[in-house]
């Protein structure tokens, strides 16, 4: 006949502890990622223009804003999409 294992109340304890600790510990992680989402920077698209194709943005007016330095024109869409 197989030999049923002695365990004792000590054991059982020491396990429920290695238990709680892993479970706080992804309580933890879980909650440092949600957090971390709202403070991330948010994903901004960036779209490259040619100067033909900027001038037919302007044209239709789908340009809410243009910054030129140097020979370098940036802006924003209308649809909030940023082009350079």
């Amino acid at each position: 006949m197989a030999k049923i294992p002695n365990f004792n109340k000590k054991d059982l304890k020491g396990n429920k502890n290695y238990r709680n600790i892993g479970l706080y510990l992804l309580m933890l992680i879980i909650t440092v990622s949600i957090i971390s989402s709202f403070f991330e920077p948010k994903s901004i698209t960036q779209q490259e223009l040619t100067y033909s194709e900027f001038l037919k943005e302007v044209e239709i007016n789908n340009v809410s804003k243009v910054t030129i330095v140097d020979n370098t024109i940036t802006g924003i869409l209308m649809d909030g999409t940023e082009f350079s």
